[in-house]
C-alpha cells in the first residue's frame, strides 16, 4: 500500500503512530484482526511541483555523450543539490534535456556540484529545437563557476524551445 503523508515518516515514532492510526481506521471498517508493519522503512520523497514560472527541465528527458559510472544524465535535473552527473573524459562532451513540448525559455540556471568544480569550466549553454546540439544557438558560456555556485543565463529573445 502506498499513501501520501505530510508527516516525517523517517522518524520511527511518527511512523509507528501512523500505523496505529491506520489500524484503528481499518478496525472502524470491520477489519479487526490485522497486524500492520513496514516492509521497508519509509523514505522521504521530494516531489517536483509545477508552478506558474515552472522549471520545465524537471520533467524533461535527459541524455549525454557518455555516462560516468554510478551517475546518469537524469541526476542533473532531479531537483537535489546532492546529486550530479558528468561524462567520461572525452573531447566535446555534452549533456542535453528535451523539454518534451514547446516552452518560452526565459532563463537557464546551472548550479555547479560541490566538489570537482573545475569540471564545468568552458561549458557552452545552447537553446533550440535542433536534435543536433551544435545547431542550436549559444545563450551562455561558463568559463568558471565555484563549487555549489549558480550561474544564470538569460535567454532574451528565445521562444518556442523544445
Amino acid at each position: 500500500m502506498q499513501f501520501t503523508s505530510r508527516a516525517d515518516l523517517t522518524d520511527s515514532s511518527i511512523g509507528e503512530n501512523i500505523l496505529k492510526q491506520l489500524g484503528s481506521s481499518l478496525a472502524d471498517r470491520g477489519f479487526s484482526n490485522v497486524t500492520l508493519h513496514w516492509s521497508q522503512p519509509p523514505q522521504q520523497v521530494i516531489q517536483k511541483e509545477k508552478t506558474a514560472t515552472q522549471n520545465a527541465a524537471l520533467w524533461g528527458k535527459t541524455s549525454e555523450s557518455s555516462v560516468w559510472p554510478y551517475t546518469g544524465p537524469e541526476f542533473a535535473i532531479d531537483g537535489l543539490l546532492t546529486t550530479w552527473t558528468h561524462t567520461m573524459e572525452e573531447t566535446d562532451p555534452w549533456w542535453r534535456v528535451d523539454l518534451l513540448k514547446v516552452y518560452k525559455v526565459n532563463r537557464v540556471t546551472i548550479t555547479n556540484r560541490h566538489t570537482s568544480e573545475w569540471r564545468i569550466a568552458g561549458a557552452v549553454i545552447r537553446i533550440g529545437n535542433y536534435p543536433d546540439i551544435y545547431s542550436n544557438a549559444i545563450c551562455g558560456v561558463i568559463s568558471t563557476l565555484a563549487a555549489s555556485a549558480t550561474a544564470l543565463s538569460h535567454a532574451v529573445g528565445w521562444r518556442d524551445v523544445i
